[in-house]
């Protein structure tokens, strides 16, 4: 009865904090607690309010997706769990998380950084995978927006004639892990880069069609 109790009261928290009443000024300052269960509840807060907004988006409240301060707050927090270098499960699902919050913002200059950081081969993989699904999302958003309207985006003649990512980071990211030794890595680089599209992007691609792995030719 306890452990239930306790769920509904975690649910009850979560609820509460997705209300379009919360303060999510309150919630990145506690980003910078130094109190450990402090930071991940905002964490969890703020991403719940992230996807409450993605599936019912208000027509008076503040995307967050857009507010450079949850950008720097929520990358600063990936930033610091990755340098304490702890391979302790709750720390990598911490940071899996967090990877994949990253994806719905809208902040390319603070984020896209910050996850070619998170894609990089130091990294542990299941972060990596989660990083590489975030910058899929973000890609996929700009690509929707670039070669077609409605739910379905048609076929392409031609890349796009300007990439959907261009930062640096990420583009040698990506070049990496389309030779990396893991056939999942590999697999998720060419998804990514056929949403980056651009000349540069496809050329990789080309080179991926003779890839050890049927999933990454696919």
């Amino acid at each position: 009865a306890l452990i239930v109790a306790a769920v509904i009261g975690v649910w009850a928290l979560f609820g509460k904090l997705a209300d379009s009443e919360t303060d999510w000024h309150q919630l990145v300052a506690e980003l910078g607690s130094t109190n450990e269960n402090r930071r991940w509840r905002a964490a969890l807060g703020l991403a719940q309010v992230l996807r409450n907004q993605q599936i019912a988006p208000g027509t008076d409240e503040v995307l967050l997706a857009r507010q450079p301060e949850v950008a720097v707050a929520l990358s600063k927090l990936l930033q610091e769990s990755m340098d304490s270098k702890s391979t302790d499960d709750k720390e990598v699902k911490n940071q899996e998380f967090l990877a994949r919050t990253l994806g719905a913002l809208e902040a390319d200059d603070i984020v896209l950084p910050m996850l070619a950081k998170a894609v990089a081969s130091d990294k542990n993989i299941e972060v990596r995978k989660s990083s590489m699904m975030s910058l899929a999302m973000i890609a996929g958003r700009k690509f929707e927006a670039q070669a077609g309207t409605g739910d379905e985006v048609p076929a392409l003649d031609a890349p796009l004639s300007t990439p959907t990512i261009e930062d640096e980071s990420v583009t040698e990211q990506l070049k990496q892990a389309a030779q990396d030794p893991e056939p999942a890595v590999r697999h998720l680089a060419a998804f990514v880069l056929g949403l980056v599209s651009g000349q540069a992007a496809v050329e990789q691609l080309k080179v991926m069609l003779l890839d050890g792995d049927p999933m990454t030719r696919a």
